[in-house]
């Protein structure tokens, strides 16, 4: 195998792929402004909602309300709660979204209450109303307030200080890092775009050099020239890698510069940890280790989908055909490891990093908080080269089948 040759194509592919609008914008433009905008359009986004609800006045409504006075005035004293009146049944009002909760009051409030007897209020509400998520957590505050003024009250008839009411209170302190907890959070998202530019990235120039160079009848002529198969495919294989590479390390670059320096942090509201500092900008920082490990685990990931996407597209007879090809292989590939990236409680095991692309973002994760071990990076790697080899080997074999390469 002549290596002069293999480098001969690979700048071939590499200048024709400059000179696609479309490749560039989806190695280049598309990383290098996506992920910033996604970054902090997102955190603003999810900062306005959170905010939007925690402001929010609810509106609940009473169904015997006269049977408990005092809890109605107490509840319409209290911030972002407002007692209002609806006609009709009140389940109906709730799940017509009229009132945001409802609560019906038993027939001898006043007397249990006095009798000092436990009393349960039946609370509605509406699930798939958006608006009113904060329904439950801000009623139970509230009705914990009315429980403490009940219990006070009754406390201050038999002249009994309420702190006896107090054993043992628990001091919550987090043992986890700055680091961990950014990487954590970092880890929910990171892997799946790295995994997404390894495939998108290249997908043009992969489509171009096979099922273009079919489309514009030039792949008959490159064939018929004296050499081997494998340096074609070599060829074309290191510049569909390439242009991968570049969305790869240019996506992780803008996204994690946007992150640390915007001030904005999508972590900071939502479900995900938040690995923020005091001053809003992200507490986040990762070793030469680290970067060394996420960019020679993201090369491997490169090489793999780049053999597979290049594999596929030579059997289309035309650009269009090859994007139908490659987009069902794109969700066979992805939805797998957005299942593994998001199951709660996942505890990994030796045996997941065997799984080729899914080791991969298991790594990712681990290497982010910090806790990977050597056994974990070994294996995936070694599972990554063997794949890659064997898709190269199978794209080579599928460039010397005639009926696949000249099919028309």
């Amino acid at each position: 195998m002549n290596f002069r040759t293999v480098i001969t194509v690979w700048f071939k592919e590499m200048r024709d792929t400059v000179r696609d609008r479309r490749t560039l914008m989806s190695m280049v433009v598309l990383p290098l402004f996506l992920m910033p905008a996604l970054i902090v359009g997102l955190g603003k986004f999810s900062e306005y909602q959170v905010n939007k609800l925690e402001t929010r006045t609810v509106t609940v409504a009473f169904e015997n309300a006269v049977a408990a006075p005092d809890l109605v005035s107490f509840l319409k004293t209290q911030d972002k709660i407002s007692v209002i009146e609806v006609s009709g049944a009140l389940a109906d009002a709730v799940k017509a979204d009229r009132v945001d909760a409802g609560i019906v009051v038993p027939d001898g409030y006043e007397q249990t209450l006095a009798d000092r007897t436990p009393i349960t209020l039946t609370l509605f509400t509406h699930s798939t109303n958006q608006n009113a998520s904060v329904v439950p957590s801000r009623l139970d505050a509230a009705i914990s307030a009315y429980n403490q003024t009940v219990l006070t009250q009754r406390f201050a008839v038999k002249k009994i200080d309420t702190s006896i009411l107090v054993g043992v209170s628990l001091k919550t302190s987090d043992v986890a890092t700055d680091q961990e907890k950014s990487g954590f959070g970092l880890g929910f998202i990171l892997p799946l775009f790295i995994v997404m530019w390894a495939i998108t990235g290249g997908q043009y120039t992969a489509i171009d050099a096979s099922a273009g160079e079919k489309e514009r009848k030039t792949i008959e002529s490159l064939l018929l020239t004296p050499v081997k198969r494998i340096t074609i495919v070599l060829g074309k294989f290191f510049a569909v890698a390439s242009t991968a590479m570049i969305s790869v390390v240019v996506s992780i670059s803008s996204m994690y510069f946007t992150m640390k320096y915007s001030g904005s942090n999508i972590f900071t509201s939502g479900t995900i940890a938040s690995g923020s500092s005091n001053s809003g900008v992200m507490a986040f920082s990762m070793s030469i280790g680290t970067i060394a490990v996420l960019i020679g685990v993201g090369l491997l990931l490169v090489l793999l989908f780049s053999a597979i996407m290049l594999s596929i597209s030579i059997f289309a007879k035309s650009f269009k055909e090859a994007q139908s090809y490659i987009s069902p292989a794109y969700l066979v590939i992805i939805l797998p490891i957005v299942i593994f990236n998001t199951l709660p409680g996942l505890k990994t095991t030796l045996w997941m990093f065997a799984l080729p692309a899914i080791n991969a973002i298991l790594l990712f994760k681990e290497v982010l908080v910090g806790t990977f071990s050597t056994s974990h990076i070994l294996v995936t790697v070694a599972t990554l080269i063997v794949c890659s080899a064997v898709a190269i080997v199978v794209t080579t074999k599928m460039y010397e089948r005639e009926n696949v390469v000249l099919k028309s």
